[in-house]
């Protein structure tokens, strides 16, 4: 899982000026620390999201957005390592319909990956590809994922939970590959634990693997592969509790992969509720090419000056900065009042995430301009077939696939308005 050079990125579309895996020995690729960080970015400018034509426009070199570009690029010549994309966020995002749909598109044209890391909790996720069922004793921590304050030691998966398992509890992940394929189970020992623990795992032909563990700080990594056509995985508690963070599972071959780690409920300050120092060891560790912050919508629903997030913003996008990704800020889509007009926030909001975007080198993308701006949940409602609920706040199956092809196109142009220009 190796990483290449550093960038910022930013769609909405108006692109903003940014500042400037180590091989186991089980051959499960395991990503390398994040390179320094970079010189000013230059911009990366589109249209408005509603234009039916976007017109790039390429300032100065170097450009906002190049390391995901230039990732993407050797990718496409077959001389690239696996891309990936960590996209964080609230319901929107843990449905993946709107992340399913951005996953299935851009791995039509750049390989299919894997899904990527799955997280693992008892409700209130889904997954686009790969799924997962639960035997015997385990509980989901913290009990309530949405929530801003520190819950336990706030030492969480990327997505901000943990699946917490007792002895003779066990878990089958169907990934959905039949390819050669490489995993990583995130985890740690309970802290009360005395006896010594043990975990197995299991092919679902019966077959007891033997990965490499490999310890990262705050929490240890068994790394081991499969071959083409294993079949599922199951994880056997033995032994002891083991609080479990994440799996991964993603093909040998390169390819491109997106996880989608939402939580039901969220909001941008949610992050806050956990360890910091602990999440982001393991967004390094994850390498991802591009963070996709895709926050807002139940924000907007808080009230007040929408502007009393800009530290809460700045200070995650550094974090995101700081392990060497590319950064993107994903807006509020539009939101009813009970009259059924468009809340003033959602504007507001939208409009001070695109500024921060720019300021702090990350690209942008407006669900609310894609929607037609005010007055578009209405409209989408309305629309044959229907793309926005019934509740004003979330959308349907199909305008979720709506937003998705939005964003890819979006995405695509300015990459393809890179290589163009960068040859």
């Amino acid at each position: 899982m190796k990483r290449a050079g550093r960038s910022r990125l930013r769609l909405g579309l108006l692109a903003g000026v940014a500042m400037g895996c180590a091989q186991s020995p089980s051959n499960v690729r395991l990503p390398s620390s994040p390179e320094s960080t970079a010189s000013a970015r230059a911009a990366v400018v589109l249209e408005a999201a509603t234009s039916d034509e976007l017109r790039p426009r390429v300032a100065k070199e170097p450009v906002v957005g190049q390391r995901t570009f230039e990732a993407l690029r050797a990718l496409e010549n077959g001389s690239g390592e696996t891309v990936r994309i960590t996209w964080l966020g609230d319901s929107h995002t843990a449905a993946d319909f709107w992340t399913g749909e951005v996953r299935r598109r851009l791995q039509a044209r750049f390989g299919k990956g894997g899904p990527g890391f799955v997280s693992l909790a008892l409700g209130g996720r889904r997954h686009e590809v790969a799924s997962y069922k639960v035997r015997g004793t385990w509980k989901q921590e913290p009990k309530s994922g949405a929530s801003r304050s520190r819950q336990l030691d706030g030492k969480v998966g990327l997505s901000g939970r943990r699946l917490h398992g007792f002895p003779g509890a066990s878990l089958e992940l169907k990934s959905g590959m039949t390819d050669e394929s490489q995993w990583a189970l995130l985890y740690r020992v309970h802290p009360s634990e005395s006896p010594a623990p043990a975990l197995e795992l299991r092919t679902s032909r019966g077959e007891v693997l033997n990965p490499t563990e490999r310890h990262e700080g705050s929490f240890d990594v068994l790394g081991f592969q499969q071959p083409t056509g294993a079949g599922n995985v199951e994880i056997n508690v033995k032994r002891g509790q083991f609080l479990l963070w994440g799996v991964v599972a993603e093909t040998t071959r390169p390819g491109l992969v997106l996880d989608a780690l939402g939580i039901n409920g969220a909001r941008l300050r949610t992050v806050f509720a956990w360890d910091l120092q602990a999440w982001h060891q393991q967004l390094v560790w994850r390498a991802p090419h591009l963070v996709v912050l895709s926050y807002g919508t139940n924000e907007t629903g808080d009230g007040g000056d929408m502007a009393r997030y800009a530290d809460a913003y700045v200070e995650i996008i550094d974090l995101v900065h700081s392990a060497g990704a590319d950064c993107m800020l994903a807006g509020p889509t539009d939101r009813q009042d009970d009259s059924g007009r468009t809340m003033p926030e959602v504007e507001a909001l939208d409009a001070h995430q695109r500024s921060w975007a720019q300021a702090h080198g990350c690209l942008y993308y407006s669900p609310f301009a894609a929607m037609g701006g005010a007055g578009g949940y209405g409209r989408w409602r309305a629309r044959k077939p229907q793309l926005a609920g019934t509740d004003g706040v979330h959308l349907t199956i199909s305008g979720y696939r709506f937003l998705a092809e939005d964003w890819v196109r979006q995405f695509l142009e300015a990459y393809d308005a890179y290589v163009v220009s960068h040859p």
